[in-house]
């Protein structure tokens, strides 16, 4: 497997998946209902005070409401988001680490550069604020990181295997 041309199959973001899918829609609603709130809100205040109507407050307090509830749900799924991304920014650091103790090839160093490639994407996109995008990049450095430490090891294992194996199929267990 070349890690350079892998490609993310299924995204499985685990307890994220859940903010992950709907974030885009709830940003989008939020936007849109504080914009919704906020010109209502002009528009009553430069009335004056006896023109404002009983129906008026209670569309802009309901509206008001509305917000807030969207607010909650998107400020929720961005703080799952990011927990998430920082949880995968920790792991692929600890995987850094771990790769440094292994003998490394040329394409295992190539992999490695094209997995920090993805990691500082996530991050850049993560100081944007384009958090579906930066966990998504986070997650596939990761699982570069992840196949390439695993590649890695079964080639060792390999290597004992093809040396040393035939040397203790032949003997005898003495008990």
């Amino acid at each position: 497997m070349t890690i350079e041309t892998y490609v993310l199959e299924e995204q499985n973001f685990g307890e994220a998946q859940a903010a992950y899918t709907e974030y885009a829609q709830i940003e989008k609603l939020f936007k849109e209902r504080r914009e919704v709130y906020r010109e209502s809100f002009n528009a009553i205040s430069s009335k004056q005070i006896e023109c404002i109507l009983i129906d008026e407050m209670h569309k802009l307090d309901k509206l008001a409401k509305q917000v807030l509830l969207t607010q909650k749900r998107y400020l929720k799924n961005r703080s799952i988001l990011i927990e998430k991304i920082d949880s995968l920014v920790l792991s692929i650091k600890q995987q850094e680490m771990e790769f440094k103790v292994y003998k490394k090839k040329d394409s295992d160093t190539s992999a490695l550069r094209h997995a920090k490639k993805l990691f500082e994407e996530s991050l850049i996109m993560r100081d944007h604020n384009d958090l579906t995008k930066a966990l998504e990049k986070a997650y596939m450095a990761n699982e570069c990181l992840q196949a390439l430490i695993s590649d890695i090891k079964n080639k060792w294992i390999n290597k004992h295997q093809s040396k040393l194996g035939g040397l203790f199929e032949d003997m005898d267990i003495i008990e």
